[in-house]
Formats: C-alpha cells, structure tokens, sequence
C-alpha cells in the first residue's frame, strides 16, 4: 500500500467522492474533497500533500465558470 496524499479539490460533492474512494481503493490516503478552490491553496502548504487533484473549471470561490 502506497503512502501518498492526495488533496482533491472539486466542487462537485458526488465527482468528488468518486475521486476519493477511487483513491483510497488504489491504497492513496486523500484529503477531500474541497470545494472551494481558494480553501485548497491555502490548505495545501499545512498539508503539504504528494498531489493536488484540481477541477479545472473551478474558480477561486468554488462556482463554476458560468454562475
């Protein structure tokens, strides 16, 4: 079992869990998911995790794009 950390930011709840238990199925310890973008930057340095999955059309406030 793999020890990596893996920091999932998503504002998706359901997409975001799917990301974590994926994770945790594959041996990864994950932290998540946060909705909010500008939470997950500032969350990151303290947690200081292996890996950052990010929703690449979350803005900094955790809404999409077009809200």
């Amino acid at each position: 079992m793999t020890h990596e950390l893996i920091l999932i930011v998503e504002d998706e709840k359901i997409a975001g869990m799917d990301v974590r238990l994926t994770a945790q199925e594959l041996g990864y310890h994950s932290i998540g998911p946060i909705a909010s973008g500008k939470d997950g930057v500032t969350l990151a340095p303290a947690l200081r995790p292996d890996v950052v999955l990010m929703d690449i059309l979350l803005r900094a406030d955790g809404r999409h794009p077009g809200c």
